[in-house]
């Protein structure tokens, strides 16, 4: 593997997603672009510009034959390769590059499963929310899914989580919360769960842990202002849930 023209390739795209990022984050400000929906599309097909960016435009390669005729007609073919010699590893810039790029690679996919995997071990100690309150059986009609709720102490806000099984998990307080607080947290999972946000969460993650892209801050920011929107106009009561994301922040903030 040449190393030196796989850097030269990193590089430019490096340069190419800067670019784009820098023309792109400003182009909502020109445009005046405010709707959470349009800007969640927005952001997400920005995201896909970046990471598509090497099939727009492939990457450089060393030849491999090249192909000539000889004063006697005869074709000639020269083959270009590289031989990795055995012997120690040599540490060059370029080495060192790559193990950087690989390690943060490494270890950003590991926190990501460490998380899921703390996820399903609250959900393995948690308990199932039965029978559900009125308020999350209303939210639950109106939104359109019943997916399984478990109550949980080792968690400070709620979540919702799972493609092909997804379920809520909510703190503990949740039983005790005025019956508008619980209408709002859950019809707030609720919409993520109908939406599959989880899904493209999680894939979004796999994107930046190998490829350290920085948009998906944006994307998730215009994803929760979408599900917000959704909250209001499916329960219609705005200071509530205002209330219960206070409450939510405030319990966040001792644990």
């Amino acid at each position: 593997m040449n190393l030196g023209l796989w850097l030269d390739n990193l590089l430019a795209y490096s340069v190419q997603v800067a670019v784009l990022a820098a023309v792109g984050t400003v182009l909502p400000l020109v445009l005046r672009l405010r709707h959470p929906g349009v800007l969640l599309h927005y952001w997400q097909a920005l995201f896909a510009a970046c990471l598509f960016l090497p099939v727009i435009q492939p990457w450089r390669s060393l030849p491999v034959e090249t192909l000539s005729l000889d004063d006697m007609g005869t074709v000639q073919i020269q083959t270009t390769f590289a031989v990795d010699a055995d012997g120690p590893v040599n540490l060059s810039l370029p080495n060192i590059l790559v193990a950087v790029l690989a390690l943060g690679a490494l270890a950003r996919l590991t926190w990501l499963f460490v998380g899921f995997y703390r996820l399903r071990l609250y959900v393995q100690r948690a308990h199932r929310l039965h029978p559900l309150p009125e308020a999350v059986v209303g939210m639950c009609r109106l939104v359109g899914v019943n997916p399984p709720i478990y109550f949980s102490s080792e968690i400070a806000s709620p979540v919702a989580f799972g493609f092909w099984r997804p379920l809520i998990l909510v703190p503990d307080s949740f039983r005790e919360m005025p019956r508008d607080f619980q209408k709002a947290i859950s019809c707030h999972e609720l919409w993520h769960v109908r939406r599959n946000d989880w899904l493209f969460s999680l894939l979004e993650e796999v994107a930046v842990a190998v490829l350290w892209f920085h948009l998906t801050s944006r994307i998730q920011l215009s994803r929760e202002q979408v599900v917000d929107q959704l909250v209001l106009k499916t329960t219609g009561e705005r200071k509530p849930y205002l209330e219960a994301f206070l409450d939510g922040q405030r319990a966040r903030r001792r644990y």
